[in-house]
């Protein structure tokens, strides 16, 4: 468990979340998720657009459009769709959200696309079920008051890769 101060350290994102999903082993995609990049890949290709209506909109990818307020990169329709089916919980959202920043400000690029996020950024698979499992707990924060205890809830921790100029 980390001490709170650490939402205070601009680098403790970039240290405790988008280091350790750049360095554990990528597992190959399952079925499931081959079926779903398959199914986005052509939706792109036929350049469909608003795929989702606003009032059908799951709960994750509201909540991941929200988060993304907060990020100065830009992802596209199909990896947040790709997000909102592939992820989990709102937990492995976040993290994926942070990790992709990381990716924006280490490239210097404002928008991660779907193709970049295939090709460039996961192009070996994702991290296991259980090496996210073990990041979150990691990231977890001696809670202070009614605060959260997370560490990805706090901007002050991401500073270090939030400045894409």
């Amino acid at each position: 468990m980390l001490k709170f101060e650490e939402t205070t350290n601009p680098h403790a994102i970039e240290k405790h979340i988008c280091e350790k999903i750049n360095d554990a082993e990528k597992m190959p995609m399952d079925i499931e998720t081959t079926k779903l990049l398959i199914q986005l890949v052509s939706l792109k290709q036929k350049n469909q657009k608003d795929i989702i209506p606003q009032d059908k909109k799951p709960f994750l990818y509201q909540m991941i459009e929200q988060r993304m307020q907060l990020f100065p990169m830009k992802i596209d329709e199909y990896v947040l769709l790709f997000l909102t089916f592939f992820c989990e919980s709102p937990g492995n959202a976040i993290m994926y959200l942070w990790f992709l920043q990381s990716q924006a400000f280490v490239h210097k690029i404002k928008e991660i696309d779907f193709n970049l996020f295939c090709n460039e950024i996961f192009p070996y698979g994702f991290p296991s079920r259980q090496t996210l499992e073990k990041i979150w707990r990691e990231q977890k924060l001696e809670r202070e008051l009614s605060n959260s205890d997370n560490l990805v809830d706090y901007v002050t921790a991401g500073k270090s890769i939030l400045n894409l100029d």
